[in-house]
Order: C-alpha cells, then sequence, then structure tokens
C-alpha cells in the first residue's frame, strides 16, 4: 500500500481556500458519521447530509464555481457560506 502525503492547501489562492474548505466540511460530514464515498459527487454529498446543514445548495454553488469555473470568491463570503449552522 502506498501512503500518500496530505495535500498542502495555498491558502492565499482564493480557489484553493475554497477547495480547503470543502475538504473541511467533508471531514465533519465524516465524523458525524455521513458515509461519504471518494467517488461521491457534490449532489451526492448534498443528498446524504440533507438535514444536517440547512446551506447545502449555497456550499455546494461556491464550490463548483471556484472548482470549475475558476471564480475567485473573496475568503470572508467564503467563509460566511461555510460557517452557517442548521
Amino acid at each position: 500500500m502506498i501512503k500518500r502525503s496530505p495535500k498542502r492547501y495555498n491558502l492565499d489562492d482564493e480557489i484553493e481556500y475554497v477547495r480547503y474548505r470543502y475538504y473541511k466540511f467533508l471531514k465533519g460530514l465524516k465524523r458525524m458519521r455521513i458515509d461519504i464515498l471518494s467517488s461521491d459527487t457534490s449532489l451526492d454529498v448534498n443528498k446524504k447530509a440533507e438535514g444536517i446543514k440547512n446551506n447545502l445548495d449555497k456550499i455546494r454553488d461556491v464550490y463548483i464555481n471556484a472548482r470549475y469555473n475558476n471564480a475567485k470568491i473573496k475568503k470572508e463570503l467564503v467563509d460566511d457560506v461555510f460557517k452557517l449552522k442548521k
């Protein structure tokens, strides 16, 4: 088995910051015993986490815009979206 070192995120980069926050979000869901697979899409994650947080669609939109559209999103907005609790 090959042991991989964890990815290092450049938190000064707005796109990588969003990806880092989404990664932390997924880790939090795993701690809540939500079964997240590496093959799950962000839509699959939303369906599995339904009822856990009330802003899953906003989180997904921010993630998709950063990941696939290379949209630069201000860190303050990212923090607000990921901070919202149910």
